[in-house]
């Protein structure tokens, strides 16, 4: 039983591992995404006839 019980440990440990080297990936992925999906472009203009862009994350 103990045998069997150090396998399951062990395949449990294993799983586990890939899952977080698997969202690793997925955040590194996540952070070096593009900014045009994630930040809002706010275009100033009043009074002048020079568009200003600004980003707001």
């Amino acid at each position: 039983m103990v045998k069997n019980m150090g396998i399951i440990v062990c395949l449990l440990i294993m799983v586990m591992d890939i899952a977080a080297g698997i969202l690793g990936i997925e955040a590194e992925m996540a952070q070096n995404k593009d900014c045009s999906s994630t930040c809002i472009l706010n275009v100033d203009c009043w009074g002048t006839n020079k568009f200003k862009v600004k980003k707001i994350l």
